[in-house]
């Protein structure tokens, strides 16, 4: 019963990992409309190297190819596995960035407590906590 486990979610796996970025994604939200974008990216590359895996294991005339390059051991190294993978791992970088983009924007001194007022959220939430402890300090003086 393991076996069959473990077999299910390595065929799985490949198809899987998108669907985990976009739920962690949704749960969190984006701060900065770049962060969108670059995850859209990333799951556009992620795609291609899916697809350029196909290719290869269609070009090589084994499906079982389509496995062995994506978990790094092709019968033989084409073009299009070589495409794969050079996806994939920009893949990765442009889901790093995108995660962590506010480090980004603190290198390059963009993220100021200015910039983070612009966000009205965040100025409403300070004003009524400033309310909420200005009336806490009348109560306590009565």
């Amino acid at each position: 019963m393991l076996e069959l486990l473990l077999g299910t979610l390595t065929t799985a796996l490949p198809f899987l990992i998108p669907v985990v970025v976009l739920l962690v994604a949704r749960l969190t939200g984006y701060r900065w409309e770049a962060q969108r974008h670059a995850t859209r990216l990333s799951l556009a590359l992620y795609a291609f190297s899916l697809l350029a895996f196909a290719i290869h294991a269609t070009d090589y005339g084994d499906m079982n190819e389509w496995f062995r390059a994506f978990y790094g051991e092709p019968q033989e190294r084409t073009t299009w596995c070589l495409l794969g993978y050079w996806a994939q791992g920009l893949s990765a970088v442009v889901i790093l960035f995108a995660v962590n983009w506010r480090v980004i924007r603190l290198f390059y001194g963009e993220d100021t407590m200015a910039d983070k007022n612009v966000d009205g959220k965040m100025k409403a939430f300070l004003d009524a906590r400033r309310r909420e402890e200005e009336k806490a300090k009348g109560k306590s003086k009565e």
